[in-house]
């Protein structure tokens, strides 16, 4: 089984306007839809957990998508603590190999190709994989010395089984929080 965690509890603070980048509109829907659509479509991926700021009015409520289920839970202050609830909202049924694919809800860019690279990337590889291209830092806004060093790779798959501080590891590039 594949499930994704959805980061979308963030605020927008940084990107501006009256409301949180994931529910900006791009072709008449919100962005969270556009990157739930592609993920519940891919017919490898069976669930996803959406990790909302607490008071969130905009979230439809969706339970269901594409006939597979849609899980809300209460994110946290900083996308790491949004994915870390996610993942202690993971139903009972995902087991400790449940194959884990992380995709923040603001991200609408995604194809079903990409979804099956990364989890045949994963499936070769105890840990998981990341996709990613280089970019700069969000914070410093250096480029970052490799692909996958920053928080600025939004696609990731990991096992359940992973302790989560191994995921939430310093940016080795520019020495911050990722």
């Amino acid at each position: 089984m594949t499930w994704a965690l959805v980061p979308a509890a963030g605020s927008g603070r940084r990107f501006g306007g009256g409301v949180p980048k994931q529910y900006l509109q791009a072709a008449g829907k919100p962005l969270i839809a556009h990157a739930l659509e592609a993920l519940l479509a891919h017919p490898q991926v069976d669930g996803a957990v959406v990790a909302l700021a607490a008071g969130d009015t905009l979230w439809p409520g969706r339970t269901t998508l594409h006939g597979k289920p849609v899980v809300a839970c209460i994110g946290g202050g900083e996308r790491a603590d949004s994915v870390l609830a996610a993942l202690q909202a993971l139903p009972a049924e995902a087991g400790e190999q449940e194959l884990l694919l992380v995709h923040d809800a603001a991200r609408p860019n995604l194809c079903a190709e990409d979804i099956t690279k990364l989890i045949d990337a994963a499936a070769t590889h105890a840990d998981g994989a990341s996709t990613a291209k280089r970019t700069r830092c969000e914070r410093s806004r250096r480029p970052c010395a490799t692909a996958d060093s920053c928080r600025c790779a939004t696609r990731l798959s990991l096992r359940v089984s992973l302790q989560c501080a191994s995921v939430f590891s310093t940016c080795e590039s520019c020495a911050h929080e990722p």
